[in-house]
């Protein structure tokens, strides 16, 4: 401290001569100051507000002492007229009053361990929030799709205020919509959630349902599929420039592909026929050579019978609810022939095997591939089926009661979580060929045993 006793000891003699009115003395001690050069003043100014910055700092050092040796005495079990008599013996003057020691105990002993309340959170202005908070909530209640600037237009705030609002207020997010075959009602839900709950029954008293479960469905194929954005991703330098890729579309000519299988693998794959509409009467026939390959390939499903409802078949038939499946004479049919099937409710794709992962994950391999005709695709499909490893069937029929365990937890809605996800492509769709170039005529799966 002994570099500021110049400008302290100067400034002192100023004040004292200025208090008692003697000009002479002052002009003299005046004097000396003039004489000093110009730049010996200023660093004599910056000591001395050096000085008075440090003088100014003691005090709060002192209280922020004080306000720690409070806390440690309010947990040693001490009264607040005891630490403050405490303190009064160590810092005199400087002692914070009785008042300020009654605070900081009640502070530290509510469990507040700040001792500064310096950068502390504080409300605000909260009225003021509060209003366009509200001012923003009812523009998205009348139209969810706003951006940021249109709702700044509206409100007259800032951009960056919207958006702190939509964060940190409302608690908001702008997502994309999820895609799904159909806007279900509550009777349809309800409907879901109940087969579902039956089948988890089923499953639970017989845990080797699953492996007499056939499962089946069938989807379009084109003959060339455009790669969509996510199968177009490329790993390239940051900062580089874009792939550019030209926009294609499906082509005109495609095959339909019916498939059944198990979890040891595929037990019917079939294609259908230039010109023929899927009916009661053609999918009859689908199933009567479904009973010639369960014979071939699930001897143990078949059990040596025939097929005239005389033996007993232990197999569980899987499809879902489109009208040629549980028609009057396709059900009839399957009385008949002593077929049990397995309960599935109507628009729930995200139950059915099929289409949750068998045919999502062909369409993945064959996107971006152009075949010549419709007998190259339809033999690139019975190559990948057949080269497909028997765990990954395993896997999708015991992947159904999740399925069905989700389905009820979400009480009938469409929920996420399939092998592959879901693309609303692969909705099933007409199921005619009529205007569709599939120049093929009908052909069997004798090439995937």
């Amino acid at each position: 401290m002994a570099i500021f006793n110049v400008p302290l000891i100067s400034a002192c003699f100023v004040w004292e001569d200025l208090g008692q009115g003697s000009a002479v003395t002052c002009g003299r001690k005046f004097g000396i100051c003039q004489s000093v050069a110009i730049g010996q003043c200023r660093n004599m100014f910056w000591l001395l507000l050096l000085c008075l910055l440090w003088m100014a700092y003691m005090p709060l050092a002192r209280r922020l002492e004080q306000r720690a040796t409070i806390k440690f005495l309010q947990k040693s079990g001490q009264t607040p007229i005891q630490i403050w008599r405490s303190l009064r013996n160590v810092y005199g003057g400087e002692t914070l009053s009785k008042t300020q020691v009654r605070q900081w105990f009640g502070r530290f002993a509510a469990g507040d361990i700040q001792t500064s309340t310096k950068d502390l959170p504080r409300p605000g202005r909260p009225r003021l929030r509060l209003r366009q908070a509200a001012q923003v909530r009812n523009l998205l209640d009348q139209d969810h799709r706003l951006t940021l600037d249109q709702l700044s237009t509206k409100t007259g705030l800032s951009r960056s205020s919207v958006h702190h609002l939509l964060k940190k207020d409302l608690k908001l997010s702008k997502v994309s919509p999820k895609f799904v075959p159909r806007i279900l009602t509550d009777e349809q839900k309800a409907h879901r959630v109940e087969l579902c709950r039956q089948n988890l029954a089923t499953f639970n008293a017989n845990k080797d349902l699953l492996e007499k479960v056939i499962t089946t469905d069938e989807s379009w194929f084109s003959v060339f599929d455009p790669e969509t954005k996510a199968n177009s991703l490329e790993w390239r330098p940051k900062g580089g420039a874009r792939p550019q890729k030209a926009l294609r579309n499906k082509a005109a000519k495609k095959t339909m592909a019916i498939l059944f299988f198990d979890t040891l693998g595929v037990v019917h794959l079939e294609f259908l026929p230039r010109g023929q509409t899927i009916d009661s009467d053609f999918w009859i026939s689908v199933v009567k050579c479904l009973k010639e390959s369960i014979r071939r390939k699930r001897p143990v499903m078949w059990r040596g019978g025939g097929f005239d409802g005389k033996t007993d078949r232990d197999f569980l038939l899987h499809m879902d609810n489109v009208p040629v499946h549980i028609s009057i004479p396709s059900l009839a049919f399957y009385g008949e022939n002593d077929i049990d099937l397995l309960l599935h409710p109507a628009y729930s794709p995200d139950l059915a095997p099929c289409d949750f992962w068998a045919f999502p994950a062909l369409k993945n391999k064959l996107r971006g591939r152009k075949f010549p005709n419709v007998q190259a695709l339809q033999e690139e499909i019975r190559s990948l089926l057949r080269r497909t490893p028997k765990e990954d069937f395993e896997q999708a029929l015991y992947d159904m009661p999740v399925h069905w365990s989700k389905c009820v937890a979400s009480a009938g809605e469409y929920f996420e979580g399939g092998t592959v996800p879901y693309n609303p492509e692969d909705l099933p769709q007409n199921t005619s060929s009529e205007g569709a170039d599939t120049d093929t005529d009908s052909a069997t799966d004798s090439d995937l045993d």
